[in-house]
């Protein structure tokens, strides 16, 4: 047995020298080939099969070991081998497997019987082998189109990512030029040119999620730099510069120009900028807008705009047309909103403690919730606007016209207050000051003088 396998000196694999490891194709890390040494067992045979598994791996990784066309060689011969030994198997088999009852010469039926029947079942077993040789190879080259397909993948996916930050560089690398433009465009000193410069900042912003704080930054701070409020306060000279500045780039507004306080308006790129602002792209965790002490009177924004939790404080917004604008939870103390249109407006939440509200409208309108406290509602048109949890304290409501009003649960309304106000039966008071003597009082003389077309 030991002859026939042919002993191999017991080298350590480990301990071999690198002329034992040329023309390997793997460069995996040797195995522990000392676990199959054969070692003292308690019977013969045991000790014999240990033998033979060590030199059977043993020549198993002599094999390979070997080169790529040594490996093809060795395989050719012992393919050629296999089918000269199945060749003779099948012709002198019958007589090696069952000699003792053939005959060498003479032949007789039951020879012939015995002779098909062990062939038969040698060509049975050869193309059952055949067919193994072929499932295993199938199985194999199956093995190898996977693995071919997942290494195509990875490379096609690191392309494709490589592609992707490429292309993102060089989007990154577009948007800073076009931002540079813009910016020089802004700074112009014609109409025509900055109008350009505020929509290519528009188109920045939508295109590009990260410059969408950028882009409202720099347009909140044009408008703080383009419109500050009033030049009361300031020197007849320091006034005279600003108008000046204001003529030579198109911004000035014909009541600044004449002093007459008439007709407000808007110039246009502040007009441009603002909207853009309004009609901003939604974001998560936006940062604060300022646009506090501007002078917006005059604006005019359309259902959709939003101007939510914004800090307009001290803000002027005389004259300005905000119908159907959400103004949720904006900063709004201290500003001028008269003569404004904010009817079907959105001022939940909103703080307009101390604004100047007088002569406005905000019928429809939504204030759930504001602060109204010390404001100048004095001549506005409320309207239908709910005022449920509204803060009036100290509210100036002088004329003020709450005709259908919703003021069930606003806070601080007092009874001096409504003796000053237009209410009617259609107001919708407190329980508490509903049946108040003075505030029947004042009900019954507001309806009689809306009966005779006067007003109360």
């Amino acid at each position: 047995m030991g002859g026939a396998l042919g002993r191999g000196p017991r080298e350590d694999p480990e301990r071999s020298t690198p002329d034992q490891h040329q023309g390997s194709n793997s460069r995996r890390p040797p195995l522990r080939w000392d676990v199959l040494r054969p070692r003292r067992c308690r019977h013969p045979w045991q000790h014999r099969c240990a033998e033979v598994a060590y030199q059977v791996a043993y020549r198993i990784r002599r094999i390979r070991r070997m080169s790529p066309k040594a490996k093809r060689t060795l395989i050719g011969a012992g393919i050629v081998l296999a089918v000269v030994g199945y060749a003779l198997l099948l012709w002198r088999g019958p007589w090696w497997l069952d000699g003792g009852h053939l005959r060498e010469r003479d032949l007789q039926p039951a020879d012939g019987v015995v002779i098909t029947g062990v062939r038969t079942a040698l060509v049975a077993l050869g193309a059952g082998i055949v067919a193994g040789i072929g499932l295993w190879y199938t199985h194999r080259s199956h093995q190898h189109a996977e693995k071919l397909y997942q290494h195509s993948q990875e490379q096609f996916e690191h392309a494709r990512e490589k592609d992707r930050e490429q292309a993102e560089l060089t989007r990154e690398g577009q948007v800073t030029d076009r931002y540079v433009e813009a910016i020089k465009l802004l700074g112009s000193d014609n109409l025509t040119e900055r109008l350009g410069g505020i929509y290519s900042l528009q188109r920045i912003m939508d295109d590009s999620d990260k410059d969408h704080t950028t882009v409202v930054n720099v347009l909140t701070a044009y408008i703080r730099h383009a419109c500050p409020v009033s030049f009361e306060d300031g020197s007849a000279s320091s006034r005279k510069k600003d108008i000046e500045r204001l003529r030579r780039q198109g911004r000035l507004k014909p009541h600044l120009a004449d002093g007459s306080g008439n007709s407000p308006s808007l110039p246009e790129d502040i007009q441009a900028a603002l909207s853009v602002i309004a009609f901003r792209p939604v974001v998560e965790s936006e940062a604060p807008i300022d646009l506090q002490m501007v002078d917006l009177s005059g604006a005019h924004l359309i259902s959709g705009a939003n101007l939510s939790w914004i800090n307009f404080w001290a803000a002027n917004l005389e004259s300005a047309t905000l119908r159907s604008v959400d103004l949720r939870g904006s900063y709004l103390a201290a500003a001028k909103l008269r003569a404004a249109n904010l009817i079907h407006a959105d001022l939940r939440d909103a703080v307009l403690a101390g604004a100047d509200i007088s002569g406005a409208t905000i019928d429809r309108a939504s204030l759930e919730g504001a602060n109204l406290n010390g404001a100048n509602l004095a001549g506005t048109i409320v309207g239908a606007a709910s005022l449920a949890g509204a803060t009036l304290t100290n509210a100036d409501l002088r004329h003020t016209d709450l005709d259908g009003s919703d003021l069930e649960h606003a806070i601080g309304v007092t009874v001096e207050q409504l003796k000053a106000a237009r209410i009617y039966h259609s107001t919708m008071l407190p329980q508490d000051l509903w049946g108040h003597p003075d505030v029947q009082a004042r009900i019954a003389r507001c309806e009689e003088a809306e009966a005779l077309g006067e007003i109360p």
